[in-house]
């Protein structure tokens, strides 16, 4: 378990953290990636809001991002480690230490959200670029400022369709690949923003 303690430690800048809470997330880590090796289990997730915090007095954010790049580390630019500010409000600030408070790096990026519509029984998503700048910007938490071409027009999509808020990004021009591969080689039904190949496909 001190292995574990040491890689949060390196992972990022853990000053003013409680050592009562970094035990705490070391032993989490620890005995998930465990279960992970002992089951060959290649993929977790932990729902993260409130059973972790209530009944074991830390947020699984750290943890998470070194299990399994939630938020990978390579976004990161200012980092430190905190308390959870909108949970400790529900949970108390003592058990919300682990959180990290992330400004995402300026860089190229692409995202994808892949949905699945259970009353046609199909999977559909939508795919797009733009880029995280060096804005200012004025909160908390894991935060960036992307700039997306067009935005308006991709915003009245999504509400149109249904999709969920969230997306998974990387940082990279990937877009017109994932779309080739979602909607030629998996028959998934697809829309590009952007790229000069803008539409929907099936």
């Amino acid at each position: 378990m001190k292995s574990k303690l040491d890689e949060i430690r390196a992972y990022a800048p853990t000053t003013g953290i409680p050592e009562a809470s970094l035990i705490k997330m070391a032993k989490l880590g620890f005995v998930v990636a465990d279960w992970m090796r002992e089951t060959e289990v290649a993929i977790s997730a932990v729902q993260c809001r409130t059973a972790v915090e209530e009944y074991f007095g830390v947020v699984p954010c750290a943890v998470m991002s070194m299990m399994s790049n939630n938020l990978p580390k390579h976004f990161f630019g200012k980092t430190r480690m905190d308390y959870q500010e909108i949970l400790a409000g529900a949970v108390g600030k003592e058990k919300t230490y682990g959180t990290l408070v992330v400004t995402v790096r300026p860089s190229a990026m692409s995202f994808a959200r892949i949905s699945t519509d259970d009353v046609s029984g199909r999977m559909r998503g939508y795919v797009g670029g733009g880029a995280f700048t060096d804005d200012p910007i004025e909160t908390f938490g894991g935060v960036g400022v992307v700039a997306i071409p067009d935005l308006q027009r991709l915003l009245r999509y999504i509400c149109e369709n249904g999709f969920e808020h969230h997306v998974a990004a990387n940082l990279s021009n990937s877009a017109g690949a994932v779309h080739e591969a979602a909607s030629r080689y998996l028959g998934w039904d697809m829309y590009r923003h952007g790229g000069g190949e803008e539409g929907r496909t099936n």
